[in-house]
């Protein structure tokens, strides 16, 4: 069986200044829920950011970064690159398979699936009536607006879990 490594995705909602990874991002209530699910369910996961790439939770970071949607497509993909030398630079430290499960949106999932599709990913990601009303990732209790949750990836029989709890 393979080991699963939790990425969660920055939030747009900061609290500003420096803080710890796991810290910075606490104003958003989704990104809260994916990482409190993260701590619980994996030994290991890290926080996916455009300025330092995959940053374990500890470590200090700054406020002062752009969304990944707001790069042009030459610095999303080399986002990407970067990310995905790291994702296989820590395969190749694991005596085990490893699975990477994103907590992020399909953007981050389609940029890194493209540029290391030799690495087995499960995502979640939201499904929404109208595409103003999903300004990022939701999990598990939504609004009502978010009609169903989707998992892509190598695993799509596998039921999702409950973040809420």
């Amino acid at each position: 069986m393979a080991r699963k490594i939790g990425l969660v995705a920055a939030s747009k909602r900061r609290r500003g200044g420096i803080a710890r990874a796991h810290e910075q991002f606490d104003p958003s209530p989704v990104f809260r829920r994916a990482r409190d699910f993260c701590d619980r369910s994996y030994s290991e996961w890290y926080v996916l950011s455009t300025l330092y790439q995959m940053a374990p939770p500890q470590q200090v970071i700054g406020a002062d970064e752009p969304a990944l949607y707001l790069l042009s497509a030459a610095e999303r993909m080399a986002w990407a690159e970067a990310v995905a030398r790291q994702l296989h630079a820590r395969v190749a430290r694991s005596a085990e398979p490893l699975t990477y499960v994103l907590y992020a949106s399909q953007l981050y999932a389609e940029l890194l699936v493209r540029v290391a599709p030799d690495l087995k990913f499960e995502m979640l990601s939201p499904v929404c009536h109208s595409s103003s009303d999903c300004t990022g990732m939701m999990i598990g209790c939504a609004p009502s607006h978010v009609s169903s949750l989707v998992q892509y990836g190598y695993n799509m029989g596998h039921s999702l879990p409950n973040l809420c709890e």
